[in-house]
């Protein structure tokens, strides 16, 4: 049996202050208007009443986003690192590496730690593909196989790498789903969760055995 098998998975941020910052940002999430939803599908709703629920809608968008700017802002001044550590669990086997929070962006000393720890989460990634088969989005929503020595090839290019794990007991099949991703030089200001200069999305997938 694994050592961490019996353990709980969590996660946690590698400044406290980053998750003092998520805190203040989460007071300012979107609450959804079921009733606007349901009369954008079905209608029903007077139109003035729609009208004013749209307006006050469009309010919170607004403020959340000016909240999300302002977090940014205080993160980069007080240099507050934007990662978040995640226990993985696949097939039985146990890693926690860094991620970059999906409302934080990327210091330059993050990128140090997330290029480091490139090879050992390629070297977890890699155990499993003898027995797995590998698969590639070509970023229109479909998936090509591919060979384990492009996927090395691949990954030697690129910046650094997210991983997350499905285990679907309805198709009782096991998925991996690495993230391929890399910036331009010095743009790592720029870098949030999904940066913009590039990712590819590989899937690692066991089916039972017919």
């Amino acid at each position: 049996m694994d050592q961490y098998e019996d353990l709980p998975l969590q996660g946690h941020f590698h400044d406290k202050k980053a998750e003092d910052l998520i805190k203040e940002l989460d007071k300012h999430q979107i609450v959804p208007d079921r009733m606007l939803m349901h009369h954008m599908v079905h209608g029903g709703m007077p139109e003035r009443v729609a009208q004013h629920k749209l307006n006050v809608f469009n309010l919170q968008v607004q403020w959340y986003w000016q909240a999300a700017s302002e977090t940014i802002k205080k993160q980069v001044m007080q240099q507050i690192s934007g990662l978040f550590w995640m226990d993985i669990m696949f097939d039985g086997a146990f890693i926690r590496i860094p991620y970059i929070h999906e409302d934080l962006i990327c210091l330059p000393t993050d990128m140090e730690i997330l290029r480091a720890h490139k090879p050992k989460i390629f070297a977890w990634v890699r155990q499993f593909c003898p027995k797995f088969q590998i698969w590639m989005d070509d970023k229109s929503g479909n998936f090509r196989e591919m060979t384990i020595e492009e996927l090395e090839s691949l990954q030697e290019e690129c910046d650094w790498l997210s991983v997350s794990s499905e285990n679907d007991s309805i198709e009782t099949c096991l998925r991996l789903f690495l993230d391929l991703c890399w910036v331009t030089p010095g743009d790592e200001y720029k870098v949030n969760a999904f940066p913009e200069d590039g990712t590819a999305l590989v899937q690692i997938t066991k089916f039972p055995s017919n």
